[in-house]
């Protein structure tokens, strides 16, 4: 306990290649770029086949996920917390410091433009028949569809961009957390933390005094699990820390018994518009929740920590990698999709033809916008790493992913 204890509290052995190599980089010296982890594509990738699932409402969907296919979104959370953060470290490991100019407008160019084609269509075509959809673009557009969400403000109703809540609280983090990670970094683990602790305790309470579920989908009732992927992130730049996550995580049996949990359990917890009483509820958001979150957290390190497996090499398959890079539009248009499926066809048919039709509008989404903007990301990176890449340097007697 002391151990974990003191790798939270600010300290001066914060992770770097030469702290362990034994040696600084000079200013003649290329630093080491940051490597390629497509395994996380793949967790990306079943995030957002979950979440399709839990929206497609079909016979094949709940027969493959039941209602727990909403879990997804847990998984971008703690995944979009470790990567971001881990990105923030990496950049000040590299170069002493953080661009936060670089960092939003990189951020801008990976998000706006996919997100304003979306909301163009959605103004100009209001296929869900939103009585104000001027509005509800708007409040998307600014990311409050959180808020609207949780206060039940109903101006979101009927547009297609109750799906924006995600996003939205994600926005937020991205707005704060880089200057955190830039002006105070020593102490980020033990802030994440209390963040976690925090918000779950505020759920409680909440819903002690007679709170909805819906007001558990706000930033201040759901931002536990991507400050959870921040402090594993965060921990790993520490030695004590890193060393003791790795004497626990670091372990290839363990990867199999992690994803078979966390698989199980979204098979079987259901969504908690289901649960009436308070006890039911409290149970679900204080202990399932943040139970699941935790699954996930260690399920990704564990998945950095090991070296070579069979559910690393699954992850990192081709087709699984693809659907991790492309979705983002599929979050965005897998709604729309369905929608315009199910006025037109109906059976298992209009099941199968929505998934077609929402991977099509993401391709044409993901090559014809989110591609041409990407490349000029690189005019802003100085780090050299993405939020695809992630390297927290070597730690003694564990050889980083990319060399095994």
């Amino acid at each position: 306990m002391s151990a974990i204890l003191s790798s939270l509290l600010p300290a001066s052995n914060m992770l770097t290649i030469a702290s362990f190599a034994g040696n600084q980089c000079t200013q003649n010296e290329e630093p080491e770029r940051t490597v390629r982890l497509p395994f996380l594509d793949g967790l990306r990738a079943l995030g957002i086949i979950l979440t399709m699932q839990f929206h497609s409402q079909g016979q094949i969907s709940r027969l493959c996920s039941a209602r727990g296919g909403w879990w997804g979104i847990e998984i971008f959370f703690v995944l979009s917390g470790f990567l971001i953060t881990s990105v923030l470290f990496d950049e000040q490991r590299l170069t002493q410091t953080i661009s936060l100019r670089n960092f939003y407008i990189r951020r801008a160019i990976r998000l706006l433009p996919a997100l304003a084609a979306y909301l163009a269509v959605i103004l100009i075509v209001n296929p869900f028949g939103s009585p104000s959809p001027a509005i509800a673009v708007l409040i998307a557009m600014f990311y409050w569809s959180d808020f609207d969400v949780a206060f039940g403000l109903g101006h979101l109703a009927n547009s297609g961009l109750n799906i924006t809540w995600s996003l939205a609280i994600e926005e937020k983090y991205y707005a704060v957390w880089p200057l955190m990670a830039k002006h105070l970094r020593a102490w980020l683990p033990i802030f994440s933390l209390s963040a976690i602790i925090s918000c779950i305790a505020w759920r409680g309470f909440l819903l002690l005094h007679g709170a909805t579920w819906v007001r558990m989908f706000a930033l201040d009732t759901h931002l536990d699990g991507i400050m959870l992927g921040s402090l594993m992130a965060a921990l790993l730049y520490r030695q004590r820390a890193r060393q003791l996550l790795t004497r626990i995580l670091a372990h290839t049996k363990l990867l199999v018994p992690l994803f078979a949990l966390m698989l199980l359990l979204v098979r079987t917890i259901a969504h908690p518009e289901s649960l009436a009483q308070c006890s039911q509820k409290l149970l679900f958001f204080c202990v399932m929740v943040p139970s699941m979150q935790l699954i996930f957290a260690a399920l990704i390190v564990s998945l950095y920590l090991t070296g070579d497996s069979p559910l690393k090499r699954f992850l990192s398959c081709r087709w699984l990698t693809w659907i991790g890079e492309i979705s983002y539009s599929l979050y965005l248009w897998h709604a729309f999709a369905f929608l315009i499926i199910a006025k037109r066809v109906s059976g298992p048919s209009a099941e199968i033809a929505g998934w077609c039709l929402a991977f099509g509008l993401a391709c044409l989404s993901y090559y014809a916008i989110e591609m041409p903007c990407s490349r000029l990301r690189k005019f802003f990176h100085t780090s050299g790493g993405t939020v695809h890449d992630v390297n927290f340097g070597p730690v003694p007697g564990l050889a980083p992913p990319g060399c095994q």
